[in-house]
């Protein structure tokens, strides 16, 4: 294997390549901080080059709560508002957290506690709502993209006893979505609508829009449709340990919950994907690209078409990049070329 220095070196001489390769597409937007030093910004427009040469629509570059990079594909606007796909699941996050504070459930509860029908069933009736975000209740999850009712998604079938096998899909979050209807209803709110009453609106994270199922409920694993700009304000969230200009909006010590692995993935947490974990294995099942070693803890919430939200708490950075969708793959756009040279400009204590 070659030593790291001469990997940075490929990978920066892959990024030139790719970066002369993307100018021939046609220009788009770059806005770059005052203060950003001309190396660092050669590298942030290199990785952005990287981006649009693999479908990519947006990069946009958070350091201390302050924008200091931004690149929008051709004919693509700030305000352009893109489908996150699963990059929403991230958001069972914060409405777990805010629910938890708020007295409305407890992480470890029982779901059937809630779900009254699972009582009596020998699986069902053991699962508990850390294991239902954590992907690790045992359900059959269901299939990528076709995301069931929350009156359906309880349907699925216990395959594993809870706690015992990672699965990724849509239907946990559909089970969540079913439990925090139930646990609304006296209160006439629905899940979505107390998420952003409790969470989006103080920080001012406008949605654009969320797609909803055919029953009329917002869909909690896919769905949401935000700009860079607005996606960005809740990895800013995230890396304030939930509190928002000073003022407090999720539970710090409730929120750190959320990037805990389990022993069925160490690389999955509470909504959000932990890459820089090891023996961590993604939603096929594979390990976890080992290259994605940044010397600090990685939160990533992802989607159809390698959307991407990176916080990065040691090095203060949020990261978003958005793609058009073309399939599962993403053409070849990988985290552990686009990540690493960015993270590489930053230091705990500065630049």
């Amino acid at each position: 294997m070659p030593p790291p220095r001469t990997i940075q070196s490929l990978t920066g001489l892959l990024l030139a390549v790719l970066a002369g390769h993307a100018c021939t597409a046609g220009k788009g937007t770059t806005l770059t901080a005052s203060d950003v030093r001309p190396g660092e910004k050669q590298v942030l427009v290199e990785a952005a080059s990287y981006s649009k040469a693999h479908r990519g629509m947006t990069m946009l570059v958070m350091r201390k709560g302050k924008v200091i990079f931004e690149d929008y594909a051709a004919g693509v606007d700030p305000a352009d508002a893109m489908n996150l796909y699963s990059g929403t699941k991230s958001f069972n996050c914060a409405m777990a957290v805010a629910a938890a504070a708020d007295g409305l459930l407890r992480l470890d509860e029982p779901v059937a506690d809630t779900l009254t029908e699972w009582k009596g069933q020998p699986r069902k009736s053991k699962i508990t709502v850390r294991q239902i975000l954590t992907l690790t209740s045992g359900l059959d999850a269901g299939r990528i993209g076709d995301i069931p009712t929350y009156a359906e998604a309880p349907q699925a079938e216990a395959l594993h006893e809870p706690g015992t096998h990672f699965q990724y899909g849509p239907v946990p979050f559909q089970v969540f979505g079913e439990l925090m209807r139930r646990k609304l209803e006296s209160k006439g709110e629905m899940p979505v609508d107390y998420l952003k009453r409790r969470v989006l609106d103080p920080i001012g994270l406008k949605i654009d829009q969320w797609r909803q199922g055919k029953d009329g409920n917002a869909k909690l694993s896919a769905g949401a449709f935000l700009a860079a700009r607005e996606w960005a304000k809740y990895g800013q969230l995230i890396l304030d340990g939930g509190t928002w200009k000073g003022k407090a909006v999720l539970d710090p010590d409730l929120l750190a919950q959320c990037f805990e692995g389990t022993k069925a993935n160490p690389g999955y947490g509470i909504a959000f994907w932990l890459p820089s974990n090891p023996g961590g294995i993604t939603w096929l099942g594979q390990e976890m690209d080992g290259a994605l070693d940044v010397k600090g803890p990685v939160f990533m919430a992802a989607g159809m078409g390698k959307q991407r939200l990176y916080v990065l708490p040691s090095r203060g950075l949020v990261i978003v990049r958005q793609a058009r969708r073309r399939g599962l793959g993403g053409f070849g756009f990988k985290d552990s070329i686009f990540l690493p040279p960015v993270v590489s400009l930053y230091t705990e204590a500065g630049i």
